[in-house]
């Protein structure tokens, strides 16, 4: 039999199930798959959209998963054909199907109309309205469907529908339902350049149209093709579905987006209100003192020494700003095997005039050794204990202590102090840049950030173990190292001094810093000559300029320290050997490897002349 011929057959025997013979090839056919699987699926995308609708950026989940039960509805009632049931149980299935199929339609026409951000319209209601009222009618006996079952074969699919005849009122419901799907394909479609995901919805939609005419002429006898709506509307139900997911996945991810973006610009903003804050206070001074000084009054000494403390403070927080971005960077530390006690001791050492005799007690464990930076062991735990310092210094009783023990393969180093505690307001940022437990004007809140990033530099961590009236304690960890013995690594021989006048080379591109390094340079016992390229200074040397130091700029338009040390290491090897690199802030991953290369030759501007001439004695010392 060809795809073009239809075998229908009526059952006169309105009374009787399908023969079992017929039943059991029944069970096997396609038709059956189809429906279990449309069922499953409707109702599995309805449970997963009833979940998902608990989250805000999917708030229609709901409606889509009326959308998906009623196509599950529909499916599970329509088996009723295929599954061999008595000719009453068949009117029945098919009565229930369009009246869920019905529900189908109207569940479209709600989701939609929330996509859109709108209620029903008047034509929707009254479309709605009418189709249901049309299908709870459908169930009352024979009024859409009679008793005289026709069997439907349709070999070329392997397909047997047992289907009862429609009767007039139910040849209008068939064609009424198909154009609920057709007015729902069409709103969908006005939405065609809202995106693949409305276009998607409307050619489904409208699909299910035509699949709903097809089963019309189906069942009818007219046309020699499966029953497909089934299979269309679980279909489009999980393209619908799995579109809304992607849809939710992208939002969940742009909210996420927003959300990080939203933190980086608070962050930023707390770091902006921080550094004005810390910065323009002393400009102000600076202002105010330099207005002074032009007015050549008595008092410019006391004016001079106003500004000069104010630039200080300046230098302090942009140098700790600078500690903060550099420290923070995994790796920029070159850990090595360090002895605990003495790094412990020296820290206890810089800071114990704050402190009460007898208040600071310090418990290492004896041949205690770990694997990182001391020196910045040594700067994290003199900030803990300057802060320990100030939280017991109107204590009458005041107690700090510093302890440092193995804790598995970690060494732990805990401070702790019998003070009032941490605010409850600054614990949650307690690690942020600017943030401040002390009075108003007292530190910079830079010192925790800092030390937070000096620790994880070195694969090291820093947390706040406890705070509360009784006191606050912090711990550091780094990985322990092979035993040194606990001996303490010998101090190294002073220097030689130079008391001659040594040649320096400034290379520098900003003229005002050059003439001002240049004129401090005199006061301490340099010669000095100042040029703004790095080919300049080759031509300095060539014309035959003393130069025992060279004092460069790591970043400069032409070529800067990186470029200075790569050709003098070819022409001059011990001039670059004596190289100071100097650096308002390396910003660039090339300054921030020379100044990882270099850093016992690295000073940050501003800096003291004083450093200059102590790095340069101790260079020209150096084989």
């Amino acid at each position: 039999m060809g795809i073009g011929t239809a075998s229908r057959t009526v059952n006169v025997r309105p009374n009787a199930p399908m023969p079992i013979g017929e039943l059991m090839d029944a069970s096997l056919h396609p038709p059956l798959v189809i429906g279990l699987a449309g069922m499953l699926a409707g109702l599995l995308m309805a449970a997963l959209s009833m979940g998902l609708s608990r989250m805000p950026v999917w708030r229609h989940g709901r409606r889509f998963a009326l959308v998906a039960v009623t196509s599950a509805g529909y499916c599970a009632f329509d088996l009723t054909m295929v599954l061999g049931s008595t000719p009453s149980v068949v009117a029945f299935g098919v009565q229930a199907a369009l009246l869920w199929g019905v529900a189908h339609g109207i569940a479209w026409l709600w989701y939609l109309a929330a996509l859109n951000g709108r209620a029903l319209n008047r034509f929707e209601r009254i479309l709605a309205a009418a189709g249901l009222l049309a299908g709870v009618a459908g169930l009352i006996p024979g009024a859409i469907v009679t008793r005289e079952i026709a069997t439907i074969r349709v070999p070329w699919f392997g397909a047997v529908y047992r289907t009862p005849q429609p009767t007039l009122l139910g040849g209008v419901l068939y064609g009424y339902f198909a154009l609920m799907l057709t007015g729902v394909a069409v709103r969908a479609a006005r939405h065609w350049p809202a995106g693949d995901r409305a276009r998607g919805i409307g050619i489904g939609v409208a699909c299910l149209g035509l699949l709903g005419l097809n089963d019309t002429l189906v069942s009818a006898g007219r046309l020699n093709m499966p029953r497909l709506f089934d299979a269309g509307s679980a279909a489009v139900v999980l393209f619908a579905g799995l579109a809304s997911q992607r849809y939710l996945a992208e939002e969940l991810t742009e909210a996420q987006h927003a959300v990080a973006r939203t933190e980086r610009l608070v962050s930023v903003s707390r770091l902006a209100a921080g550094i004005a804050h810390e910065i323009n206070n002393p400009a102000a001074v600076i202002q105010h003192e330099l207005a002074q000084v032009l007015l050549n009054g008595p008092d410019m000494p006391r004016h001079v020494a106003h500004a000069r403390g104010a630039v200080d403070r300046i230098v302090y927080v942009v140098r700790q700003l600078l500690d903060l971005g550099l420290a923070s960077r995994p790796g920029s530390a070159a850990p090595a095997s360090f002895a605990v006690a003495p790094v412990v001791e020296r820290a206890a050492a810089a800071v114990q005039a704050r402190f009460k005799p007898d208040a600071l007690a310090l418990e290492v464990e004896p041949d205690l050794s770990a694997f990182g930076d001391p020196v910045r062991v040594e700067a994290v735990l003199v900030s803990l204990l300057g802060n320990a310092a100030h939280a017991v210094e109107t204590f009458a009783s005041p107690r700090a202590s510093v302890r440092a023990a193995r804790d598995g393969d970690r060494l732990r180093i805990t401070v702790a102090d019998n003070g009032p505690g941490l605010p409850p307001e600054v614990i949650a940022r307690l690690f942020e840049p600017f943030v401040n437990a002390k009075p108003f004007g007292q530190g910079a809140g830079l010192g925790l950030a800092v030390a937070n990033g000096l620790m994880h530099s070195q694969n090291g961590g820093l947390q706040l173990v406890r705070t509360g009236p009784r006191g606050t304690e912090f711990a550091l960890d780094l990985p322990l190292a092979a035993s040194t013995g606990g001996a303490s690594p010998s101090p190294p021989a002073p220097a030689p001094s130079v008391t001659r006048t040594l040649g320096l080379l400034i290379i520098d591109d900003d003229p005002d810093l050059r003439l001002v390094l240049q004129e401090a340079a005199e006061a301490y016992r340099f010669r000095a000559a100042a040029v703004a390229t790095v080919a300049d200074a080759f031509r300095e040397i060539e014309s035959g300029t003393p130069v025992d130091i060279v004092l460069c700029d790591v970043m400069m338009p032409d070529g800067g320290a990186d470029t200075w040390l790569r050709q003098c290491r070819q022409t001059h090897p011990a001039l670059a050997a004596r190289t100071i690199v100097i650096t308002g802030g390396p910003s660039s991953a090339e300054a921030l490897a020379l100044a990882d290369a270099n850093p016992d030759r690295l000073l940050y501007k501003p800096f003291a002349m004083a450093d200059v001439r102590a790095l340069a004695l101790r260079l020209m010392h150096e084989p």
